[in-house]
């Protein structure tokens, strides 16, 4: 029969076991698309090796778009496929067994870097709004991180310019110009970016949210870092240097089809602008309705980063330095 001193010696090895294995904090960085997600992976995937040593691990594209999530992240509506639905089971299992090594190997935090997951740019056109499948694809992956701990991270960015970006960057993709009627009816679609941030909430109900403003921290990728982990970024991480996925110029659009896309776009002062100054005002003021939203704390559960000086005030907590 083992000995009280016995006992407790293992039971404080049981503690301190449990203790590792839930050091490890999962950051989603979910999106939204045409934020510099781009721009922040590429710095992410140059700083990889020195934030391995820190305990830092980057999943970015270049692994989720293989087997790895190929379920998850399907459309919504091939999820009624059996395939699919075996497919999203692999995707958890692989997931799960993903998270105990990193633990089993000391890492500290997992960063997940992937716009996808919220659904795609092309589907927020069709559908009218922002992201219409997100509440289904974002329950996907609660079973995948079911239990983690787990910190949800997106940019939003003004509805005018968002839009603007998005069709600038898909009609080269083979997107055809929307009419006026679906341009005003985009401007006065009230699915925005509360709807967006309420669906996240009610996903990750335990979940830490966090949001920053595009305009405020534009290419600033090492601010970008400090806020997905939650602390201050000293040097050796390196920011990257060229801005990916750029809004085509005016030239570039004109060139797709001077006769069937040029006599449908819209510019103004040569710069593609193709909503009216009535809709614009009407998504200016919307948005100045999600910002001060957000700057009071967005109903108590999110943070908040308008800018890099806010992001400055994180303090020290994920510091990455020089390793190995």
């Amino acid at each position: 029969m083992l000995g009280w001193p016995h006992k407790i010696r293992c039971a404080a090895v049981l503690v301190s076991a449990r203790k590792v294995l839930q050091a490890l904090k999962v950051v989603l960085h979910i999106g939204a698309h045409r934020t510099g997600t781009t721009s922040l992976q590429s710095s992410l995937r140059q700083n990889r090796f020195n934030l391995r040593k820190n305990g830092v691990v980057f999943w970015g594209p270049q692994q989720l778009r293989g087997e790895t999530f190929s379920g998850l992240l399907r459309r919504e509506e091939t999820q009624a496929q059996a395939h699919t639905k075996i497919l999203v089971r692999r995707n958890c299992a692989t997931i799960g067994f993903a998270l105990d090594r990193l633990r089993r190997t000391g890492q500290t935090h997992l960063v997940i870097s992937e716009e996808n997951i919220m659904g795609m740019m092309r589907e927020n056109i069709t559908g009218g709004c922002l992201y219409p499948n997100l509440a289904g694809r974002l329950a996907r992956f609660r079973r995948a991180f079911d239990g983690q701990r787990l910190r949800v991270v997106l940019a939003v960015r003004p509805y005018q310019a968002y839009w603007t970006s998005v069709l600038g960057h898909l009609l080269p993709r083979g997107l055809t110009m929307p009419g006026p009627d679906a341009l005003e009816s985009l401007a006065q679609e009230q699915r925005g970016w509360r709807d967006v941030i309420a669906d996240v909430g009610t996903a990750f109900p335990g979940a830490e949210i966090v949001v920053w403003g595009f305009q405020g921290l534009i290419g600033d990728t090492v601010a970008q870092f400090c806020i997905l982990l939650g602390g201050a970024v000293q040097p050796p991480f390196q920011a990257c240097a060229a801005h990916h996925n750029k809004s085509p110029d005016v030239a570039t659009l004109n060139a797709l089809a001077p006769d069937a896309h040029a006599s449908a776009l819209i510019y103004e002062r040569h710069v593609f602008q193709p909503f009216s100054a009535t809709a614009r005002a009407v998504m200016h003021d919307r948005f100045a309705q999600d910002m001060h939203w957000l700057r009071c704390g967005g109903g108590g559960r999110v943070q908040f980063f308008e800018n890099a000086e806010t992001a400055a005030g994180l303090g020290a907590t994920g510091t990455i330095s020089e390793a190995g």
